[in-house]
């Protein structure tokens, strides 16, 4: 399926190609540098994956432009979860999430009519994904007679 931005987190990516074939008679038009992203496959076993990264602005270097040092913050939370889903072991399901919030400070350096402004303005953002593949085999059977 072709996509302009990646709707699945990193735990869930199996494989990364980039295609170089213009003329691929895979696609409908044609292009170069395709890159490809190929999820994880449901499994018959339950298994999972959970990734925490947190940065505190204690660590950070003080910045030249600002009077104090601006209390910044980063968390992401992402992980992944996939196995059997109903009785037969033809289903499988692939669930993945992502969260991820900066509170982060822009300072500010200027002058204005009243002289000089050193502050800090605030920038929070928060990001997030879920995503639900759910994966049914088809079984054919081919009898072949001669």
């Amino acid at each position: 399926m072709e996509v302009s931005a990646l709707r699945v987190n990193a735990s869930a990516v199996q494989q990364i190609k980039i295609n170089q074939d213009p003329y691929s008679a895979e696609y409908a038009r044609p292009g170069r540098g395709r890159i490809e992203i190929l999820t994880k496959p449901g499994s018959r076993d339950y298994h999972g994956e959970g990734n925490f990264i947190f940065r505190d602005a204690a660590l950070n270097a003080r910045n030249a432009f600002a009077a104090t040092r601006p209390p910044e913050r980063r968390h992401i939370i992402e992980g992944m979860l996939g196995g059997p889903f109903g009785r037969d072991g033809r289903t499988s399901f692939l669930l993945s999430g992502h969260d991820e919030m900066e509170d982060q400070q822009a300072v500010v350096f200027a002058i204005g009519p009243s002289g000089e402004v050193h502050d800090v303005a605030p920038q929070p953002n928060r990001q997030s994904l879920l995503s639900l593949s759910i994966t049914h085999q088809l079984q054919m059977s081919a009898r072949l007679k001669f």
